[in-house]
């Protein structure tokens, strides 16, 4: 199996037990979506398809918890755990509001990026170009 349908295989697995709004079918239409996008712009595809595939893997343990886990945080964790089958993919984290989740903690994960949403388009294309202008360190990288 290649790197894309583990992750989709783990991705879907996490996701069949998550409440509807953020269930498999809602990574389904974020997929098919950004990679239309992805299409026009000319992106990486298979790094726009597994950012897709992942962009919510947390929320279920936030929704059984009440609120108690945060999902970005636990959603980080989660991704950098299956991205070790290609540790050359650094992520980006990008959440809304969460008292649980900052800059300082993510990179302390070994996040290459964070964002605060609402994000302006310029600010997301400057960090994303920042990260991937700089070499990948151990930091950045699963490990």
């Amino acid at each position: 199996m290649n790197t894309f349908a583990k992750v989709k295989q783990k991705a879907r697995n996490i996701l069949n037990d998550s409440r509807g709004s953020h269930d498999w079918e809602h990574t389904l239409r974020v997929y098919r979506l950004a990679e239309h996008i992805g299409k026009v712009e000319q992106a990486n595809l298979e790094i726009v398809r597994l950012a897709a595939l992942l962009h919510d893997i947390g929320r279920h343990h936030q929704d059984i918890s009440n609120g108690k886990v945060c999902h970005a945080k636990k959603g980080a964790e989660m991704a950098r755990e299956i991205l070790k089958i290609r540790p050359d993919i650094r992520i980006l984290l990008c959440t809304g509001h969460s008292d649980r989740m900052s800059a300082e903690i993510a990179q302390r994960m070994g996040i290459a990026g964070y964002l605060q949403k609402p994000v302006e388009i310029e600010s997301m294309a400057q960090t994303v170009r920042a990260i991937l202008d700089r070499p990948p360190s151990k930091e950045t990288v699963a490990g």
